[in-house]
């Protein structure tokens, strides 16, 4: 815990790996999951530009990736805040992002 709130994330994933090697626990286990997902969070972390397919509309957006699992996605111009999580032990890596309906009662406009 301490490597990673000094974000010393490869120090962390060696440490957790050599204790699964003395003694392969399930605690450890996740505490590496763990690890690995916020090293590729951190990696992650700033702006994102792309297109989206033409089947869902070929329009441009935007996304920063933020500190603590949030993400600003704009989309037509509009900016939204949500919240992402990682699942690094997935080959290739799952990102999920998830955004409030701009247009459901009681949303800012």
């Amino acid at each position: 815990a301490a490597l990673q709130g000094l974000k010393r994330w490869e120090d962390a994933v060696v440490v957790c790996e050599a204790g699964m090697a003395a003694a392969p626990e399930e605690g450890l286990r996740k505490m590496l999951c763990e690890v690995r997902n916020r090293h590729f969070q951190s990696k992650m972390q700033g702006k994102w530009q792309g297109r989206v397919s033409e089947a869902l509309g070929g329009y441009d957006q935007e996304m920063e990736f933020m500190e603590g699992g949030k993400v600003s996605v704009v989309v037509l111009g509009r900016s939204i805040i949500g919240t992402y999580w990682l699942d690094c032990s997935q080959n290739p890596h799952h990102l999920s992002i998830q955004v409030p309906i701009p247009d459901a009662p009681g949303m800012p406009p």
